[in-house]
């Protein structure tokens, strides 16, 4: 089943998207900003991105990562 996801990245999941292809893009989303994260500030992004998973999953995407 697909329900509109909203966030405030403009552009990121401004249309209906299936929760695993949303899944799919914050784990992307997440390795990309960790690489980014040894020369830039993105801690505000990934507590973001974490909070979004934990609410789509229930789980931690720190955890799920170690697992993949």
């Amino acid at each position: 089943s697909s329900r509109r996801r909203h966030t405030r990245w403009s552009g990121d999941w401004s249309s209906d998207v299936c929760s695993s292809d949303l899944l799919r893009k914050l784990i992307s989303d997440y390795k990309l900003l960790k690489l980014k994260s040894k020369k830039h500030d993105v801690s505000e992004k990934l507590k973001e991105i974490e909070h979004r998973y934990y609410h789509e999953t229930g789980r931690k995407l720190s955890d799920d990562i170690k697992l993949s």
